[in-house]
């Protein structure tokens, strides 16, 4: 199989500078650049820390109901949950000029 590795770095100040290796199957750099899948692990990332985040946050590390049906009712309710707190954390950004990722819900 032919790869591409990418090396980007990120740099936080105050932070020790970190350098990042992706692996991808994407081999033209003419349609995939660097940058652009750089940019898409990024909003990977952002992703998985929300589904962390639901998970943790909202104790839904552990489903309660026993049938299919309801454990589907179960995700739902917290789904529900977690989009009227992210529309509050999101106008609180906006009347503030807060960035979203920056807010906390605690």
């Amino acid at each position: 199989m032919i790869v591409r590795e990418i090396y980007y770095y990120i740099v936080i100040p105050g932070f020790r500078t970190q350098r990042v290796s992706l692996i991808t199957t994407l081999l033209d750099k003419s349609i995939y650049s660097t940058l652009k899948i750089v940019g898409l692990y990024g909003k990977c990332w952002d992703v998985e820390l929300d589904l962390r985040h639901i998970k943790t946050t909202l104790g839904m590390d552990i489903l309660r109901c026993q049938t299919p049906s309801m454990v589907r009712k179960e995700i739902y309710v917290y789904l529900l949950a977690y989009n009227l707190l992210r529309s509050l954390m999101w106008s609180a950004g906006t009347t503030y000029t807060t960035p979203l990722l920056r807010l906390s819900n605690r």
